[in-house]
């Protein structure tokens, strides 16, 4: 399943080597890691695929292209290329893993066995004060799985349905793309829970376990994972001692946890790092920060136009996963929807929280939901970023928090969640 990753920085452009055309001695399994926590496995043969071992296991299709003495390995699905040059004796691949702004070095040597993942950095951590439950409701075909996570003393009042952002993003802020593993939503459930506060977070439709309850890609619609989302709200309002449901959405999942809103019984709504402009607009913002050359963007700013009108675009004139045929009926569900006016459209009480260390989304975006809801609390956080971690300003040390699960969540974030659901009574 191809899932289009809203809100990262997208997939570089470029002509891939067909199987067939890659040399006799690149081809066979080279191993190497990303992180000492991401072993990888780049395979080279029939088929070009890339591995990240620890995470899912699972190959990823990728494209070979040589080029001035350069191998360059891309999935454009994900936004990743790794541009490296062959060593003298042909056994090692030397160069940089990027994936967005990010670059890490990577070494791959052919043949060599995988390394094992080092064992994640120990983190601290109180006495549990919570208790962590996975839970299920249909999902048509098959079920869509969360975790309720409730305090080990629990007491009446409203609870908080946690809606993840855009991409293969798992209940825990987890995915399987290399690089993005923060454990943000499990982090924010368990503060929650410990200051008395239940929560519910889930797996999207189509990711980790509810991976089965996937539609056709055809057929995924913003309006699937909006519907969704209403009925997690109406299992959490059912469960017992829960007075009402806030619903907090972060990133793509704010615009999602918007619309919702505005279609089932909640107390509260909560955006954390939403965009308030459409996506077409974050979109062509994007691609122009790229260093793609001018008429391929013109010609993706053709597509977007095209799509954010409801035309499908049968023959994409450039080589991006992002835009595949069967991606634009997402695409065109999506681009036109502007957060703004449907925020506006909601009457609950309303909080708007954004780090202003975000690469992703911007405090003007945060400003403009403000604006459309001038009776919304809007909280600005200093130093912190899209993952809701402290982290520099400097692009690359900042998107490499994003694979980190050790850092804790930024201080001052859930003490104004925690004030907002507090004050919210059943509507």
């Amino acid at each position: 399943m191809r899932t289009f990753l809203i809100g990262s920085v997208l997939a570089l452009v470029g002509l891939s080597t067909s199987a067939a055309q890659v040399p006799d001695h690149l081809k066979g399994d080279w191993t190497g890691a990303l992180t000492p926590q991401l072993p990888l496995i780049l395979h080279i043969g029939k088929d070009v695929t890339l591995t990240s071992v620890a995470q899912s296991n699972t190959p990823m299709p990728a494209t070979l292209r040589q080029t001035e003495g350069h191998i360059i390995i891309e999935l454009p699905a994900f936004g990743v290329k790794y541009d490296a040059t062959l060593s003298a004796d042909g056994r090692q691949l030397s160069g940089g893993f990027q994936q967005g702004a990010s670059t890490r070095p990577v070494i791959l040597t052919l043949g060599a066995p995988v390394p094992a993942a080092a064992p994640a950095a120990p983190v601290a951590t109180s006495p549990p004060l919570r208790q962590d439950r996975e839970v299920s409701i249909s999902g048509g075909q098959a079920h869509l799985y969360g975790s309720l996570t409730t305090p080990d003393q629990p007491r009446a009042g409203p609870a908080v349905l946690i809606i993840a952002g855009s991409g293969p993003t798992d209940r825990d802020s987890n995915s399987s793309i290399p690089g993005l593993r923060s454990d943000t939503y499990k982090m924010l459930a368990a503060a929650l829970a410990e200051r008395g506060i239940s929560s519910l977070r889930y797996d999207k439709r189509g990711i980790a376990k509810s991976g089965p309850a996937m539609v056709r890609e055809e057929d995924l619609r913003l309006s699937t994972y909006v519907d969704d989302a209403i009925a997690w709200a109406r299992f959490l309002k059912n469960q017992p001692g829960v007075t009402c449901v806030a619903i907090l959405g972060h990133s793509e999942g704010a615009l999602i946890a918007a619309m919702a809103a505005q279609k089932t019984p909640v107390c509260g709504l909560i955006s954390v790092s939403g965009a308030g402009r459409t996506m077409g607009a974050v979109m062509r913002e994007q691609y122009a920060a790229t260093d793609l050359p001018l008429p391929t963007v013109l010609q993706i700013n053709s597509v977007i136009n095209e799509l954010e009108h409801g035309r499908l675009v049968p023959d994409i004139p450039v080589t991006d996963a992002a835009f595949n045929p069967s991606v634009q009926p997402y695409l065109i569900s999506e681009l036109s929807v502007d957060p703004s006016v449907e925020i506006k459209k909601t009457a609950t009480p309303l909080l708007i929280i954004q780090g202003d260390n975000d690469v992703r989304v911007t405090v003007p975006d945060a400003r403009l939901l403000s604006a459309a809801r001038p009776d919304a609390k809007l909280v600005i956080l200093p130093g912190v970023n899209h993952v809701l971690k402290t982290a520099p300003r400097d692009r690359n040390g900042n998107v490499a928090t994003y694979a980190n699960p050790a850092l804790p969540l930024a201080p001052g974030l859930v003490d104004p969640i925690v004030e907002f659901v507090s004050g919210l009574a059943p509507r």
